[in-house]
């Protein structure tokens, strides 16, 4: 049920806090949500396996790095973005004020900004 076509909808909907992400474009048909369920299901199944070298490797990170948090994600909190730029030697922690989950769509302009910022530092 987590997983099904209106739960994904659902939470497109719900990650995005000013309302710019197009759940239905988001999940798709019902091939393209089924397999972003069982992407989903088996990314969970296998966290450790999935996610342990993504998280070792993070310290040996050399490029200007910045991590973009929304202040309103539903599904992650600052702290885990703060965590993740800590991870990453030099990188900066920057939000995306009022932002759920879906930055992209939600301020293409701060994502940006965010981009050029670190251009300029380079």
């Amino acid at each position: 049920i987590f997983f099904s076509r209106p739960a994904l909808r659902a939470m497109c909907r719900f990650g995005s806090r000013r309302g710019r992400v197009d759940a239905a474009a988001a999940v798709g048909d019902r091939s393209q949500a089924a397999t972003i369920a069982l992407i989903f299901r088996e990314s969970l199944r296998r966290l450790p396996e999935l996610y342990g070298p993504i998280q070792a490797f993070l310290p040996s990170v050399s490029v200007p790095t910045t991590v973009l948090w929304g202040t309103r994600d539903p599904f992650f909190r600052l702290t885990d973005g703060q965590r993740l730029a800590g991870a990453i030697p030099g990188a900066a922690f920057a939000t995306a004020e009022g932002c759920g989950h879906f930055l992209p769509d939600e301020d293409p302009r701060a994502l940006s900004e965010a981009i050029l910022r670190i251009r300029s530092v380079a």
